[in-house]
């Protein structure tokens, strides 16, 4: 077993404080839980990580998940 030291602890700890539960994270999405549990099922969505038998997203994931989606806009002029 590797020791931690003090600073790997705090990193670890602030990194953990920073995952958003599957109810948050919809909420942040604006999407129903049953949403991100669909789309969980279908290997899509936003990345998110499993600790023990729990679902966790962070943040960041999520904004990038909204910006990699496509939108119905156009860059063009009209015609």
């Amino acid at each position: 077993m590797v020791a931690m030291g003090k600073a790997d602890r705090n990193a670890a700890t602030l990194r953990v404080s920073n995952l958003l539960t599957k109810k948050e994270a919809a909420v942040f999405l604006r999407v129903s839980v049953k949403t991100l549990d669909r789309w969980i099922c279908q290997r899509r969505g936003p990345k998110y990580y499993k600790v023990g038998c729990l679902v966790r997203y962070r943040e960041e994931d999520l904004i990038a998940f909204l910006e990699a989606c496509p939108t119905g806009g156009f860059g063009g002029e009209a015609a």
